[in-house]
């Protein structure tokens, strides 16, 4: 099937034609005037009209409603390198369409975990280790000093 004589022509005469084709009825010139302005046969830009152009809104109302329809999920980590699939990806290849998960990864205080030995030890971590230490070492010496007979 030959591919629409207005779809391949240069982009700002299809973006014309395609602009005055998407008006309403009312609003836009006939087929006749526009064929005549754009050096297009009316038969081409009535069959651009009826192929090209309805798949055009279908695609802007789909973006409308939709916007992720087509979208990829693309993750972001920490250190700035993105994802997709697990793949690199590269920042230049994100579309309007994509999704893009931001991973952030909480402080977490030493004190307030269940095993804070299980934390990774960071220079942050083995500080707030220290602290930690310092303070069962301490109730535990006042324990100590409780349970002892007086002398």
């Amino acid at each position: 099937m030959p591919e629409c004589s207005v779809c391949n022509a240069a982009g700002d005469v299809k973006s014309v034609v395609d602009a005055e084709l998407l008006k309403p009825p009312g609003e836009r010139k006939n087929l006749r005037e526009l064929a005549r302005l754009s050096g297009f046969s009316r038969s081409a830009l009535s069959r651009h009209s009826r192929k090209c152009i309805a798949s055009i809104r279908l695609e802007s109302y789909r973006e409308k409603v939709s916007p992720t329809v087509g979208g990829r999920m693309v993750v972001r980590w920490p250190d700035g390198k993105l994802t997709l699939y697990g793949e690199p990806f590269p920042e230049t290849a994100i579309r309007d369409t994509d999704l893009i998960f931001v991973v952030e990864y909480a402080k977490t205080n030493p004190a307030t975990v269940g095993n804070p030995r299980a934390l990774p030890a960071t220079q942050e971590n083995l500080a707030a280790f220290h602290e930690l230490a310092l303070q069962e070492d301490a109730e535990r010496k006042a324990d100590a000093e409780l349970d002892s007979p007086p002398a």
